[in-house]
């Protein structure tokens, strides 16, 4: 088991889905411990691979993609959108809504606005084992060998960033840990598949830090509110000012945030 410095991003969640029957589970990350809760998802459904938009999830089930509202844990408006060429496993989704895909070597894109439904963009030299996601503009795969950075513009083109000596990292995360900085998890799942390491990744040094937590599950694939790149920030609800009559220039300022955790006084 790896040991280390791990970086906290407590508060956050992401959902991960498992591809065999167990649906997709809800993790919340604190310092040491991950605390899962079950997502009640569309019926009869696999989940091999998820990206989430907003309060959008998309998952694909065997040759179809699906897409469906996140609402309260639950997954409402389940409804066929495109079939896929092959089984993708892999998923994820950029800061545009445009959908990127990987089936053993090959990258596709899904744009929902174009209507040519996955393209295929090239092949690389590095094969699939789970999960794509975005950081600092940059896409990186989960692949049989470590942690692949993808050459959008030219696949081929493709390079290992993490070696992992490790056959069984499918999915993978990004999670904000202040509104400027997003942290990469890969999730390692055991050979016996009934628990799984949430790697915490040092993309600067390209190495692994540590392990955040232990999963009581496999993960197949993840998806979080981040993956495409973007930052989570601080969603303003109120700011209420009170000057000081009798004293100009001077008051207080008072900043309520979204969804109400934290108030700042100035």
């Amino acid at each position: 088991v790896l040991a280390g410095l791990v970086h906290s991003a407590t508060g956050q969640s992401i959902y991960v889905a498992n591809g065999s029957g167990q649906g997709i589970k809800k993790v919340s990350l604190a310092t040491g411990k991950c605390f899962s809760d079950t997502v009640i998802e569309c019926p009869g459904l696999n989940y091999f691979a998820i990206a989430k938009l907003g309060n959008t999830i998309y998952f694909n089930s065997n040759s179809l993609l699906y897409k469906a509202t996140l609402q309260n844990d639950t997954l409402l408006n389940c409804q066929v959108t495109d079939f896929t060429p092959v089984a993708m496993t892999s998923l994820t989704v950029d800061n545009t809504g445009v959908l990127w895909a990987a089936h053993t070597n090959d990258l596709y894109k899904w744009d929902p606005l174009s209507g040519n439904g996955f393209e295929l963009v090239g092949t690389m030299p590095f094969s699939s084992a789970g999960d794509l996601i975005f950081y600092q503009g940059d896409l990186f795969m989960a692949s049989v060998s470590g942690i692949v950075k993808v050459n959008i513009s030219d696949p081929s083109l493709s390079t290992m960033f993490i070696p992992i000596n490790s056959q069984r990292i499918y999915g993978m995360a990004v999670l904000s840990v202040d509104c400027n900085q997003n942290n990469v998890y890969a999730f390692e799942t055991s050979q016996a598949g009934n628990e799984t390491n949430m790697l915490e990744l040092d993309m600067q040094n390209q190495t692994v830090r540590g392990v955040a937590c232990v999963l009581p599950f496999s993960v197949a694939d993840a998806a979080s509110d981040v993956e495409g790149g973007g930052f989570s920030g601080i969603t303003l609800k109120k700011i209420d000012m009170r000057p000081q009559c009798k004293e100009p220039g001077k008051g207080l300022i008072q900043v309520v945030r979204t969804p109400g955790l934290a108030t700042y006084t100035y």
